[in-house]
């Protein structure tokens, strides 16, 4: 689950950079769908942060700062999913 999310933000990120808005708001239904789900799992404490403040980020209106936090977001969770700590990569 954690891995398609980081997989929807990278697609959210690439879409709005490119001007391609309807691909991109489609993977942020998508994204925002996943953190839903996400919301409610078991996950450590720092992991559930990022999930909040990802779908704080979608909630925005500059299409340019959601790509930023969405890059970073997607690269984060993807480091965590590969490697195991997200805590060691947010402080």
């Amino acid at each position: 689950m954690l891995a398609g999310l980081s997989m929807d933000l990278a697609r959210v990120s690439m879409g709005y950079r490119r001007g391609s808005d309807k691909m991109a708001d489609r993977f942020c239904d998508e994204a925002r769908a996943r953190c839903m789900e996400l919301r409610d799992a078991e996950l450590q404490s720092h992991v559930q942060k990022i999930i909040v403040e990802i779908l704080h980020v979608m909630e925005g209106s500059d299409k340019m700062a959601i790509a930023e936090k969405s890059l970073m977001y997607s690269k984060l969770i993807q480091n965590y999913v590969t490697h195991g700590s997200l805590e060691d990569q947010v402080n």
